[in-house]
């Protein structure tokens, strides 16, 4: 990340890099960023996602900086967001577009979403930035960690 002396925040990952200049109905990959920072709309495998995917990637990034732990450390898509979901339960689902999207994607034929309320232990981002006493900081993950992209 880089942090202009103006205040401009940067994402740096280029191994993906490419100009977000959206045409009416355009499709882009699925595959964007490492696994550990995708939002929920690239999990499921949407491909019309906008800026908010970066928007998420910096929710990650504050949490991991604040934390010295990734917040999400799956290894596959689906494990991702069972942790994700598992982060927001009780307080934010899975929209219903994007809950669609990964019923009509042949990469998780057969599965289903996972159920975080089979799970007792507190996983939420109050419990693992709790440590903060600083309730603007928490807000701030909260904001960039929202499960519906608009």
């Amino acid at each position: 990340m880089l942090l202009s002396k103006n205040g401009v925040l940067k994402i740096c990952d280029f191994g993906f890099a490419r100009t977000l200049i959206k045409a009416e109905n355009a499709l882009f990959t699925d595959y964007v960023s490492t696994r550990w920072y995708r939002a929920p709309e690239l999990l499921v495998g949407d491909t019309a996602y906008g800026k908010a995917v970066d928007i998420w990637a910096i929710g990650c990034i504050y949490v991991e900086l604040v934390t010295g732990r990734p917040l999400f450390t799956g290894d596959s898509d689906y494990d991702m967001l069972k942790l994700v979901l598992r982060t927001f339960k009780g307080s934010e689902s899975l929209p219903e577009r994007l809950k669609n999207i990964f019923y009509n994607n042949s990469n998780f034929e057969g599965a289903t979403l996972p159920d975080p309320e089979d799970i007792d232990i507190d996983y939420s981002l109050e419990a693992k930035l709790g440590f903060l006493k600083n309730n603007a900081a928490i807000s701030f993950a909260r904001e960039c960690l929202r499960m519906d992209p608009s």
